[in-house]
């Protein structure tokens, strides 16, 4: 598996005019993604931290180019499938929030991106009962949406379990804060 350098995977956001608060919001998810994996491996689980970090960095490359046109992922996955990253281009379509409810995820690494990115509100790590609060309010317009939020919640919580328990942490990341 080919990954780049951590330095020439922020390079990649910088190079694509990535906007600072959506710059922070992925620092942060990729602090809260590390930190879970290297818990993990530090108890034993067999998890690629190097892939992790990687793929929390540019889970979001194409979030600022898509804003407006409701295809953010899709062109992600693209733009690092062309770059002959494909490893790394799926997590840019398996960290919508949907992908919880639609199939399970390809890895453990999976996972943890998705999850990390989850405990991110803009750039401030939060709680999942906060994010989730945020998100009904912010775009619960539609009664479609509210059910989405409604089903994917309980799934996160049980993945969170899931990888808290791997990681031998509490999910309060006090760490990080």
């Amino acid at each position: 598996m080919k990954l780049p350098s951590r330095g020439k995977a922020i390079g990649m956001l910088k190079e694509l005019g990535m906007p600072d608060n959506i710059f922070r919001h992925t620092m942060q998810v990729n602090k809260i993604a590390v930190f879970i994996a290297e818990k993990m491996r530090g108890d034993g689980v067999k998890v690629n931290v190097d892939l992790v970090d990687r793929a929390s960095l540019l889970h979001d490359i194409d979030k600022h180019l898509t804003l407006s046109n409701g295809r953010h992922g899709t062109e992600g996955k693209k733009m690092l499938e062309e770059k002959g990253l494909p490893e790394l281009a799926e997590f840019c379509v398996t960290h919508l929030y949907t992908r919880i409810l639609s199939s399970s995820f390809p890895s453990l690494e999976h996972e943890i991106v998705y999850y990390a990115d989850k405990r991110v509100n803009h750039d401030k790590i939060v709680s999942l009962d906060e994010r989730f609060k945020y998100l009904r309010e912010r775009y619960g317009k539609k009664p479609e949406i509210l059910r989405w939020f409604d089903e994917c919640e309980p799934a996160c919580r049980k993945l969170e379990r899931k990888l808290f328990e791997k990681a031998g942490i509490s999910p309060s990341l006090e760490e990080l804060k």
